[in-house]
């Protein structure tokens, strides 16, 4: 929640530029600019301390370890509905479920790098690994990650569309 309502907040302090370019944007996208303008500086306060309160914990979990290694999603992508095709579509469920390891590196300025890990047997579709590390420490993420790839090699695709 801190994540989403310091983005709408800071969102909300460039509107005027979203006002200008509304006729290019979908409802979806103009209902979630809309909310950006609803947040108030206590929400906003809220959140500071959120992510302050994450970062001390980033810093604590570094402190042990040298790389956090999460799935990239916790779940597989669904599929995209024609009309998300031409039009695009807000899905706020699984919108919070794709990004519920993503946005942990992101409200915290943490370094992260995603690679494929294989695919599902059933779907063939992509399974991703996240890896994140300290602040200013992307060449130890970057050797890391070449490291794991070498150890996955190619993942071969099982399932044949």
């Amino acid at each position: 929640m801190a994540h989403m309502n310091t983005i709408l907040v800071e969102t909300a302090q460039d509107m005027e530029l979203w006002r200008e370019q509304s006729e290019t944007l979908t409802p979806q996208t103009k209902m979630v600019y809309s909310i950006c303008t609803r947040s108030s500086l206590r929400q906003y306060m809220q959140s500071a301390a959120q992510k302050t309160r994450a970062i001390k914990i980033f810093k604590s979990i570094f402190d042990q370890i040298d790389i956090f290694i999460t799935p990239t999603i916790p779940i597989l992508p669904k599929k995209i509905d024609e009309g998300a095709l031409a039009y695009g579509e807000l899905d706020e469920f699984n919108l919070t479920l794709t990004m519920w390891f993503v946005y942990l590196a992101n409200l915290c300025g943490l370094p992260a790098v995603t690679i494929n890990a294989g695919y599902s047997e059933k779907e063939g579709l992509p399974v991703g690994v996240q890896l994140m590390g300290p602040w200013w420490r992307e060449d130890m993420l970057f050797e890391a990650a070449a490291a794991l790839e070498q150890q996955l090699k190619e993942p071969k695709r099982q399932y044949k569309p």
